[in-house]
């Protein structure tokens, strides 16, 4: 192996960035190799400080450091003879935390041009709660786009019923009673009535609410509003959406619901 100042990463395993197999051979990996592939490749600013590193754990469990702390560790006494092996899993796991540790203005910077070429308008400070969100779910660049659709785009409960049908069974067919219908629609008349929407207050005013039945209702409020049976907090992702169209969801899905459990 040659060592010089050539931004290329040279490394003796390394097959692909896309395979699992490890295997010994040699090949120049650059960072134009990796950023394709959903890398994200980290800032001196946006990584965390060699405080975070774990020597506790048998496995040699390294958190993210600052690249002076590398350099500084390096010894060439404990390069082995042997061929290194690629971690594919490790290298997820930088990668989720690299991008979880980044700015939010910076990655909104590098997620712009993906966005605007789905007709999503990058330009708003809803789309930089939307990625303030999602950057602590995402392990690469290109999950944000696909984890963020339901924050901009209207969501089709057929589509939904189809992707979720056990659990849209399971949660809301097999518990619709007349009674939890009224129920949903006296929530949603209260919630008409808030002034301040924001996450905090939203969750103090309904958590009281709905505290006898909460592992029922907030399921039905998941997928009424995000489509999904997962994802950020549901208070949220009421912010992100705002006042209109989360009650426009609510009532949309509680129609759909009565009307899909009376056939």
């Amino acid at each position: 192996t040659t060592w010089s100042n050539d931004p290329n990463l040279r490394c003796s395993s390394i097959q692909g960035v896309d395979r699992w197999k490890e295997s010994r051979c040699t090949e120049t990996i650059s960072y134009s190799d990796l950023t394709p592939s959903g890398y994200q490749i980290p800032r001196e600013e946006d990584i965390a400080s060699s405080s975070n590193v774990d020597f506790t754990n048998s496995d040699f469990t390294v958190g993210a450091c600052k690249l002076t702390f590398w350099i500084r560790s390096f010894s060439l006494e404990r390069v082995s003879a042997s061929g290194a092996r690629f971690n594919f899993e490790k290298a997820k796991w930088f990668n989720k935390q690299y991008i979880a540790a980044a700015d939010t203005n910076h990655l909104v910077s590098l997620l712009q041009a993906s966005f605007e070429q789905n007709n999503i308008d990058s330009d708003t400070a809803s789309f930089r709660k939307v990625v303030d969100l999602l950057k602590v779910r995402v392990t690469y660049l290109s999950d944000f786009l696909a984890q963020a659709t339901y924050f901009f785009n209207d969501l089709t409960y057929e589509q939904v019923v189809k992707k979720h049908h056990k659990n849209f069974e399971k949660k809301i067919v097999n518990k619709w009673t007349q009674a939890l219908y009224e129920q949903y629609l006296h929530l949603i008349e209260n919630i008409e009535q808030f002034s301040d929407f924001t996450s905090h207050q939203l969750e103090q005013s309904i958590e009281p609410m709905i505290a006898e039945q909460k592992g029922q209702i907030l399921p039905f409020f998941r997928l009424a509003l995000s489509g999904e049976m997962g994802g950020p907090s549901i208070y949220d992702i009421m912010e992100v959406l705002g006042a209109d169209e989360t009650l426009k969801r609510l009532k949309e899905f509680v129609t759909f619901c009565k009307n899909y459990c009376s056939e």
